[in-house]
């Protein structure tokens, strides 16, 4: 199906209701984000994983520990069943377990699976926020039909295994209905006080809310599949920083001390006359450019050889590759007498203890999770979406042609 994109500039600045259209605009894209996010941080809690948040007044990676989540989650929830005015008793473990699951139903991605998130937020939106909601009972009073009650009522006798199948994805739902959880949460715009909303039809949900719960699985299955992605990155590095260090032995550590020692001594120089860096002094290959010919010179000459007689073979290696030479810092520590057993009859320490060096780095840098963000009006939004005529899924547009160039949008709602 062809597709066809119009660019519009939205006159709002004239006309008799000017300031109470773009009042109306603010505030429907504010409360669109401000619903998402609402959702979202219901559906992260129900993920009960450590979660790493970017700090919006100072940028930082911050860390929610999963005890810290499932603390929260049980608190919302204890409260939750107060409200539904349960008396019973279930276990903790089993509670937490239960509300997994519904995650991992809600958003399959976290276990690698595909999901479709418009069907998702109409099946789960309802019993989940609406205390008149039937999805768990074996027939609505109000509502859409059920598939096996039509085909019951048709006389079909494969109605059975349809009714079978009906219940299974509502099991669930029907566990959490046992333990007072039905409904988990209140639904966003009830909680928004401001603005008077047109009666709620009984057994359904304001579709503002479901078009808001859509788009917060829609994030969530993309970014739990992103995270599968950074988790299997980070888990390669481990394995190749882990296969590379064992190349390494005992006899080894002697001499990789002294690298070490030299290190300490850079990152100490370069406090003391440049800055602070910001992570500790590591060495690289690119400090030791040029260090195959280096080598090649140094073995020319005598094991006796001062000093500076090694000093002048990296002198003359420098000038013969300009600036493409590596740090002169590291070849006059290894210059050193007392630092031969370092290299001498071993060419290729010196590069492989760079090499684990940059793989330890890798492995620092890797992240263990995407970083989450929520939306925001402002700083990351998202936008409220209408459909085309003839849609029922969410509120609709019009474009009507008054000229020939002009175009008036007509938005099906704004708050």
């Amino acid at each position: 199906m062809s597709i066809r994109s119009f660019k519009l500039k939205l006159k709002t600045k004239s006309g008799v209701n000017a300031e109470q259209l773009r009042r109306g605009l603010w505030r429907t894209h504010q409360l669109i984000n401000d619903g998402i996010a609402y959702y979202m941080n219901w559906l992260v809690l129900l993920r009960q994983e450590d979660l790493f948040i970017r700090n919006k007044e100072t940028n930082e990676i911050e860390k929610r520990s999963k005890e810290e989540i499932q603390a929260e989650l049980l608190e919302r929830v204890h409260k939750q069943q107060q409200r539904n005015q349960w008396s019973g008793e279930v276990d903790e473990q089993t509670l937490l377990q239960t509300l997994r699951q519904l995650y991992e139903e809600i958003v399959p991605s976290v276990i690698g699976k595909s999901g479709n998130a418009s069907l998702k937020a109409r099946f789960f939106l309802g019993p989940l926020v609406d205390p008149n909601n039937k999805t768990t009972k074996d027939v609505s009073k109000s509502g859409p039909t059920p598939k096996w009650k039509k085909m019951k009522d048709a006389g079909d006798p494969n109605w059975v295994q349809e009714y079978e199948k009906y219940m299974a994805e509502r099991q669930t739902l029907v566990r959490l209905e046992e333990m007072g959880l039905i409904p988990l949460f209140p639904m966003y715009t009830d909680e928004v006080g401001d603005i008077h909303w047109l009666p709620q039809a009984s057994g359904y949900t304001r579709t503002w809310d479901r078009d808001m719960f859509q788009q917060a699985i829609e994030r969530l299955l993309s970014w739990e599949s992103w995270n599968r992605r950074v988790r299997e990155r980070r888990a390669q590095f481990e394995k190749k920083t882990h296969d590379f260090a064992s190349r390494f032995s005992e006899s080894d550590v002697q001499w990789m001390n002294k690298l070490r020692e030299y290190e300490a001594q850079q990152e100490k120089s370069l406090e003391e006359n440049a800055f602070a860096p910001n992570e500790p002094y590591a060495l690289t290959k690119k400090a030791l450019r040029g260090w195959e010919r280096v080598y090649h010179s140094w073995m020319r000459l005598d094991s006796a050889a001062s000093e500076e007689a090694y000093w002048q073979e990296v002198a003359t290696c420098q000038t013969a590759m300009r600036g493409e030479f590596g740090d002169p810092a590291i070849y006059q520590f290894l210059a050193q007498k007392e630092n031969h057993d370092i290299w001498r009859g071993y060419p290729e320490r010196v590069i492989n203890f760079a090499e684990l060096n940059h793989l330890q780095r890798e492995l620092r840098r890797a992240k263990e999770d995407a970083t989450f963000t929520l939306p925001d009006s402002v700083d990351h939004p998202l936008w409220v979406r209408y459909e085309a005529p003839g849609g029922t899924n969410i509120h609709g547009y019009d474009l009507v042609q008054d000229t020939k160039r002009n175009l008036t949008l007509i938005l099906g709602r704004v708050w």
